[in-house]
């Protein structure tokens, strides 16, 4: 994987840097990674070939951090989202890696406040 876009060398780079922010913390890139390397232990990621991961996407630091183990594995992810979220929009969307990975890396690139070594 890149390490533009892993959250382990965000870690590396920046550890005490503020990763997420919610309505009640936040969220170091250090703790970010931290959860993460838990969230990677989990069953339901243990390695499944090329089958997608079908990810509920709710406001939720979880759904963060399955995001970024998902990211750290390179498998691809169908994210749902309850259709009061999406307010009448499609409720699934499949995002092929390497199209995510280029639009994230295209965001990062033009964010002001973030430098990719």
């Amino acid at each position: 994987m890149n390490d533009e876009l892993s959250i382990f060398a965000a870690a590396r780079a920046a550890p005490e840097a503020i990763g997420l922010r919610t309505d009640e913390r936040a969220w170091t890139f250090a703790e970010l990674a931290q959860l993460t390397g838990q969230r990677l232990r989990s069953p339901d990621l243990q390695p499944s070939g090329a089958m997608p991961y079908v990810l509920d996407g709710t406001s939720s630091v979880d759904t963060v951090v399955t995001l970024y183990a998902l990211l750290e594995q390179r498998r691809p992810v169908l994210l749902s989202f309850d259709a009061e979220d999406m307010k009448g929009r499609p409720s699934a969307h499949m995002v092929e890696n390497r199209y995510l990975y280029a639009a994230l890396l295209a965001e990062a690139e033009a964010a002001p406040h973030v430098r990719l070594a």
